[in-house]
């Protein structure tokens, strides 16, 4: 195979590489759990001071904070 060849290959191989890089980071990100818009607005009402807040899950599929 020559190197014309050869990166004529490469080019249709390609797009479909960044094409499923592209869709596995999606679904990564899109699957990625966060803490409920509900749940964190009510925090930050009730405690307006706190710094340094950080969300980890908890038992039976809740939210604890620490800040």
């Amino acid at each position: 195979m020559t190197n014309k060849a050869a990166l004529a290959s490469y080019h249709k191989i390609c797009p479909k590489k960044a094409l499923l890089l592209y869709l596995s980071l999606f679904l990564v990100l899109a699957c990625a759990q966060s803490v409920p818009k509900k749940a964190n607005d009510n925090f930050l009402k009730k405690f307006k001071g706190a710094k340094d807040i950080e969300w980890k899950r908890g038992p039976k599929s809740g939210w604890v904070v620490s800040f």
